[in-house]
């Protein structure tokens, strides 16, 4: 895609992202999205923005690293365009070697956050659109969840307790069949930090295009 199409698709988020039944609507049927395994690796975090096109959820995916002024020329050529689809969550049947193996959360806690989303994003929607942040804009992701050349198969979650719920990703690694390890260290944004890391919308470029 070209820069203007992105941004056309984040803007059609933007119209949309606190209107609760639109939401439900565009997520409706859909639990995530695939990371091709080619997805370049640079720098410390990874930004993660929604958009629409042709009625249809995506999710942009671009480095830290690129998402900034100086690229801006050719920073339509660093951003990957995921379709959100209907994920499967097989249990783990193979396993890497125990060396291989780095997880941040157990296959018992992915799945009780992704069940949350499965559960309750409905409702949460209504909620959530009625805070002062709203829907969130993009989300923050480490880079160390990304490994170049496995399958990432990333899943909507919602972290925590009813009714404090907070949105998140699950990404589940895996090499050759082989399960690496379960990753939620996704941070919505908004609320921006008060320091440091996506303390401000200045470090998000496309977003400050919207």
């Amino acid at each position: 895609m070209i820069l203007s199409e992105i941004t056309a698709a984040m803007q059609a988020w933007s119209v949309v992202r606190n209107n609760a039944t639109a939401l439900q609507n565009l997520f409706r049927g859909k639990n995530g999205f695939e990371i091709p395994a080619n997805f370049e690796i640079i720098g410390e975090h990874l930004h993660v923005y929604p958009g629409v096109v042709n009625n249809e959820l995506y999710f942009f995916l671009i480095p830290a690293y690129y998402d900034n002024i100086v690229f801006k020329q050719t920073i339509a050529n660093r951003v990957i365009a995921c379709q959100t689809s209907s994920l499967r969550l097989d249990p783990i049947t193979k396993r890497a070697s125990a060396e291989e193996e780095n997880t941040s959360i157990t296959e018992n806690e992915a799945s009780t956050s992704i069940g949350n989303w499965t559960n309750y994003s409905e409702s949460w929607m209504e909620s959530v659109v009625t805070t002062s942040s709203g829907m969130y804009k993009s989300f923050l992701v480490p880079m160390s969840d990304i490994e170049h050349g496995n399958q990432h198969s990333t899943f909507f979650a919602l972290k925590g307790d009813d009714p404090t719920f907070v949105a998140d990703l699950v990404t589940r690694d895996q090499t050759n069949g082989n399960f690496i390890g379960f990753y939620d260290l996704a941070r919505p944004v908004p609320p921006f930090g008060s320091s440091g890391t996506a303390s401000s919308l200045d470090e998000f470029y496309l977003l400050s295009l919207i």
